[in-house]
């Protein structure tokens, strides 16, 4: 069942195989992975043998504002290319050119059943995802140490969540708060004057 449910390219679905009440099962006794003596050990093993990361110095200056981009099943090939001499995607182009934006294209993604709340638990918090379930689900209330909150500590910035999805998708309006969001704009703030896909999802022009 692991072998099938961590497989993100093997197309089955366990529910079918091993029924409703199996699946369940297998969600419960994976949700709570004690972290055992042995495991510390493992992975205290595992850091020692990865090199240290340093700031580059002199490369990166000192900087007041920080925006974040996630674009959801964005793949980076289609940056900066045309089609029939028209750019495919033209203000991200702009963004990559800029010279205080920070732009790091060779990353393989590392997010596990909570997907797009995932990378912001990658970006903002620097950890991992949970092996099984969602972590803005099961943690909600976990006290994060993250960019956002970096930034009130040290610059007294206030920040904000822009976002298309209604604050209940993927828990946001709540986990939003413990990684130190000070607003939450989301579906129900923006005019609905464009929208696509059979969900009526706020388009960019709305946006």
């Amino acid at each position: 069942y692991n072998t099938v449910r961590q497989k993100a390219y093997l197309c089955a679905s366990t529910t079918s195989m091993y029924t409703v009440f199996g699946s369940l099962c297998y969600d419960l006794i994976n949700q709570k992975q004690e972290a055992t003596p042995q495991i510390q050990q493992e992975i205290k093993e595992w850091l020692s043998q990865k090199p240290g990361h340093h700031p580059l110095a002199g490369r990166i200056g000192i900087r007041n504002n920080c925006i974040v981009i996630l674009a959801e099943s964005l793949e980076s090939w289609v940056l900066e290319r045309e089609v029939e001499r028209q750019e495919i995607t033209p203000y991200l182009n702009k963004l990559l050119q800029d010279s205080t934006t920070l732009y790091a294209p060779h990353v393989l993604t590392q997010v596990k059943g909570g997907r797009s709340i995932d990378a912001q638990l990658l970006l903002c918090a620097g950890m991992l995802p949970i092996n099984s379930g969602t972590y803005s689900s099961q943690y909600p209330d976990h006290t994060y140490g993250t960019l956002q909150k970096a930034m009130h500590q040290q610059k007294n910035s206030r920040n904000y969540l822009l976002t298309i999805d209604k604050v209940s998708t993927w828990n946001q309006g709540v986990i939003a708060y413990s990684f130190g969001t000070d607003t939450i704009i989301a579906y129900h703030d923006f005019e609905l004057t464009e929208a696509f896909g059979t969900h009526k999802r706020t388009g960019d022009g709305s946006f």
